[in-house]
């Protein structure tokens, strides 16, 4: 078995990736909010699948800050 994954959409100016294009399994690592899409193919040595797409959004939560306030 062969894997074909190709990371065919992300926001402008992305710098988003794939931890491998021919892994049976990747992680996307992404650095913008937006919408990521993915496709893989697989072979079995004599056809290729059809293709399956996925779409991710991506939002980051901010980090909560807190103040106590001025000291007594």
């Amino acid at each position: 078995m062969t894997y074909r994954w190709v990371l065919t959409s992300k926001p402008i100016n992305s710098t988003a990736f794939l931890s491998s294009e021919t892994a049976a399994t990747t992680t996307l690592t992404t650095d913008y909010n937006g919408e990521y899409e993915v496709w893989l193919v697989v072979n079995d040595g004599f056809v290729d699948s059809n293709t399956t797409a996925m779409r991710f959004s991506s939002y980051n939560n901010p980090v909560p800050q807190a103040s106590a306030g001025t000291d007594q």
